[in-house]
């Protein structure tokens, strides 16, 4: 696994430019699953920053943090819209009020780390910041075909080097944290993503996305991406 902010620079000296001209498959799904157009919204561990710069163009503010140094450098100086901001952060210790944004997310974060009780300081921590919903996005480890081609790629790449999670396994987490911290909150595990869904659709342009993010809960756990955390505080 990519772990020190050094490893992630040299990674994001490769990537960047191909991550953040990608489809933004997220921020659509966002705008579709949730009433976003008037909040602020925070992305951690952003990277290329691409859904946020996607999701600035219909919400009041986007904040992005990620704690490579390069990373946010490269995404600083990618112009901009005025309503998105890029800043360097720890994700266990964000320099924000309490429940300072109305929504946060982050994708391809939580997969970086092999202790739980990490995990556990990062989920206790984005929602102390989060005034309504958290979400926590993770590659889905019933998906055995994903599993298998990560681990293929990773034998010589290691941005594949990742951990999979079984669905229940991050709702138990998730338990766990509202339970010892005496959060009021709704627990839902939903779905995102399906590659070989994507592939089929790509040709149908904006209709195929808009389809995909509608079907996406119908398909079995073994098609599916990732498994989304979400926590609707109450």
């Amino acid at each position: 696994m990519l772990k020190s902010p050094d490893e992630w620079d040299s990674q994001w000296e490769t990537w960047f430019h191909r991550y953040s001209q990608g489809n933004p498959r997220l921020g659509k799904w966002l705008l579709s699953n949730y009433s976003i157009t008037n909040e602020n919204i925070l992305e951690i561990g952003a990277g290329s920053g691409r859904e946020s710069r996607f999701l600035s163009q219909k919400v009041k503010s986007v904040t992005c943090v990620d704690f490579a140094p390069h990373a946010v450098r490269l995404l600083a100086n990618s112009s901009l819209p005025g309503n998105m901001h890029v800043l360097m952060a720890d994700a266990a210790n964000l320099p924000f009020p309490d429940k300072y944004f109305d929504l946060t997310f982050h994708k391809g974060f939580w997969i970086l780390f092999d202790s739980n009780a990490k995990l556990e300081i990062l989920l206790h921590e984005q929602l102390r910041v989060t005034r309504h919903i958290s979400l926590a996005i993770v590659q889905n480890g019933l998906n055995n075909r994903q599993v298998r081609e990560a681990g293929t790629k990773a034998q010589k790449d290691p941005l594949f080097r990742f951990r999979f999670f079984i669905p229940s396994e991050i709702n138990s987490l998730a338990c766990k944290i509202v339970t010892e911290h005496g959060i009021r909150a709704h627990i839902q595990i939903l779905k995102y993503g399906a590659p070989s869904l994507s592939r089929f659709l790509l040709p149908l342009g904006a209709l195929g996305d808009r389809f995909a993010v509608k079907i996406y809960k119908f398909l079995p756990w073994k098609f599916v991406e990732c498994a989304v955390l979400q926590i609707v505080k109450v």
